[in-house]
């Protein structure tokens, strides 16, 4: 997790939103910011566009599918997670985040094949 989210999220949690850091990419972080709140407020949905719209902006933003996947595990739809937690490990395979929430959702797949619903699946964060 970069600097600039790690501050965005102890700013959000601390009910301090501020619209930009120096040194961060303004626009990135502006979608970064709001997806951390809607993902805070528990809509998924609006944070799933919003981290989309990061990757859009660039593609190879490990956080960006880290956050997205765990948006998606949160939601319930965990191959999409799973999907999104690898990609942020080809983009960054030393994302601590992205391979901690891969073990754990593949861990409880194993112990429990037939595992679709989201109530089985313990949040990340």
């Amino acid at each position: 997790m970069s600097f600039c989210t790690k501050i965005a999220l102890f700013l959000l949690k601390a009910g301090i939103f501020l619209p930009a850091l120096t040194g961060c990419n303004r626009k990135a972080n502006a979608y970064n910011y709001r997806g951390l709140a809607y993902y805070e407020k528990g809509d998924y949905d609006r944070a799933i566009s919003d981290y989309t719209e990061i990757i859009r902006l660039d593609p190879n933003d490990a956080e960006a599918y880290f956050f997205r996947g765990l948006v998606y595990d949160n939601k319930g739809d965990h191959e999409r997670a799973i999907a999104d937690y690898e990609s942020a490990l080809r983009i960054d395979p030393n994302n601590a985040d992205a391979r901690k929430a891969l073990e754990e959702i593949r861990s409880i797949k194993r112990q429990n094949p037939d595992t679709s619903d989201e109530k089985d699946f313990p949040a990340f964060y």
